[in-house]
């Protein structure tokens, strides 16, 4: 197989050539000099890049071209992206470091605290779910080192909430217990797969005390598979060429729950169970809902976001009706290691 990529790579690497020169033709008299910029550093790639992208008359073509000789040769993504082995693509928030990492990382421990306390005067209960970072789960993946900073973050995260007697539910075991059975991450997206979220689902139900709710009767079954492209490719624009070198064609299995109970979680019954978060939780393609309703055979509300981490959603939920006049017993937070050393939502 490998040998058989190689030839691709080969083959793609001289049609490549051809293909500069001949759209170079059309675009290299608009392109300005750019002095003394190093082919080592990178800095004369992104500029001609930029320059060969915008002057070309056949843009869209010679974007996928460029892109596809970046990944297939020389391995790479845009800024963005990260490309490991085996067609695997990380975010590069998992690796980077950021300068107020220490400090951003004290404040996201501290507004877990003051929820903590918030809900505790109220008698709700609040579990912490911490999922790990992809490039963590799958190091092995990796062709760059992650620093030690960043490495540590996740064990440093609940040893804070531990010194603060909050305990969490870490999806790090579970999820690099059964990666063996099955891709617990989307290779080409930053997000878990369904399986995997089945999987963090089914452990934070081992923790949850049964009969504490009102349990009802929970039917989750797969519906279809379908094509999958993950929210990484953009950083890899491979497009015509994708077929030859890559990143694979992904597909994603698709699942439906229904919840067999006569109350509506808009009526006067009071709402046991909430889920706040991100897109873990809000994009219906990895059904943590579902499978969490499963797990614990109860109704959910879910109250997670896509697009603004996991403070912003707890934030609007705590203030929000719903929350005033039918609080739940317990809340359910997912957190991604990630978000816990950016900066805070104003």
């Amino acid at each position: 197989m490998d040998r058989l990529k190689n030839k691709y790579q080969q083959a793609f690497c001289s049609a490549f050539l051809i293909g500069v020169v001949t759209l170079g033709l059309f675009s290299h008299e608009n392109m300005k000099p750019h002095g003394s910029a190093s082919v080592l550093t990178g800095k004369l790639q992104g500029l001609y890049e930029d320059g060969f992208s915008a002057s070309n008359p056949l843009r869209q073509s010679s974007v996928n071209i460029w892109g596809a000789f970046k990944y297939a040769i020389l391995g790479q993504a845009s800024n963005g992206a990260i490309v490991g082995r085996d067609d695997w693509l990380f975010t590069t928030e998992e690796l980077s470091y950021e300068p107020d990492q220490v400090s951003n990382l004290d404040a996201s421990v501290q507004e877990i605290i003051n929820v903590y306390a918030e809900l505790q005067d109220r008698e709700i209960k609040l579990i912490p779910v911490i999922v790990p970072d992809k490039a963590r789960v799958y190091e092995e993946k990796l062709k760059h080192v992650r620093g030690e900073e960043v490495s540590n973050r996740y064990y440093t995260l609940i040893s804070k909430l531990n010194d603060n007697k909050i305990a969490t539910i870490s999806g790090l075991s579970p999820l690099e217990r059964n990666k063996s059975i099955a891709d617990v991450f989307m290779r080409d997206d930053t997000h878990w797969s369904p399986f995997g979220a089945k999987t963090v689902a089914r452990h934070i139900a081992d923790y949850i005390q049964p009969g504490a709710f009102d349990l009802v009767q929970v039917k989750t079954k797969q519906i279809d598979t379908k094509i999958f492209d993950g929210d990484l490719l953009k950083y890899v624009p491979t497009g015509f060429l994708r077929p030859y070198v890559g990143p694979a064609q992904n597909t994603i299995e698709r699942f439906e729950t229904t919840v067999q109970n006569n109350a509506s979680l808009f009526g006067n019954t009071a709402i046991d169970v909430v889920l706040v978060g991100t897109s873990f939780s809000a994009k219906s393609d990895w059904h943590f809902e579902g499978f969490l309703k499963q797990a614990l055979s109860v109704d959910i509300l879910n109250m997670s976001q896509e697009g603004k981490g996991p403070f912003a959603p707890m934030r609007d939920y705590l203030k929000s009706d719903t929350f005033e006049n039918t609080p739940p017993k317990l809340i359910i937070w997912e957190i991604p290691e990630r978000y816990t050393t950016q900066d805070l939502p104003k």
